[in-house]
């Protein structure tokens, strides 16, 4: 009898080495890509989390400088002929009187980089409401004052900065 003829080889089901290269390739160039997305993104991230931080420092000083801390007004409720801004080789102080009476002081200390208040210029009367500040000037124009506070960070190879400026109109 006659044997039936059979292929020398069977092809047998799954994926050639060949195949399976060009897919571990693929794999590897698809996961470098979502990987580099990611750094990119926590880079992002943390710069934009410093920009909030340095803003919202500064907004915040500016706002206790502008309307003061807790029950005592700031300077916006400052009436005008009490106003004196002095400056010193470390800094400035804002004096001023509100119309009920009491006197208020704020001073910014460049070498510490702190701003601090206080009711009276004795020592030991002074309260810090910011540290951390790079740069800070209060100049008395006539009518108002215009106020501004720098707040800079570095963390590792991530900086930044921001600069806040306002101007506080006294009362009459």
């Amino acid at each position: 009898m006659i044997a039936p003829s059979m292929p020398l080889r069977q092809r047998k089901a799954g994926f050639t080495l060949t195949e399976l290269m060009m897919a571990v390739g693929i794999s590897g160039m698809v996961f470098a890509g979502a990987f580099a997305v990611y750094i990119s993104g926590l880079r992002i991230w943390h710069t934009t989390s410093l920009e909030i931080d340095t803003s919202a420092e500064a907004s915040d000083t500016i706002q206790k400088i502008v309307y003061g801390i807790g029950s005592q007004g700031g300077v916006r409720g400052a009436v005008r002929d009490t106003v004196g801004v002095s400056n010193s080789s470390d800094g400035w102080t804002i004096s001023y009187v509100l119309p009920d009476g009491p006197t208020n002081y704020y001073e910014y200390n460049r070498s510490a980089g702190t701003m601090r208040h206080s009711h009276s210029m004795a020592a030991g009367q002074w309260h810090t409401i910011a540290k951390g500040i790079t740069t800070a000037s209060a100049v008395d124009v006539g009518a108002g004052m215009r106020l501004t506070v720098c707040y800079a960070r570095q963390d590792g190879q991530f900086s930044a900065s921001n600069t806040m400026t306002t101007f506080v109109a006294y009362r009459n």
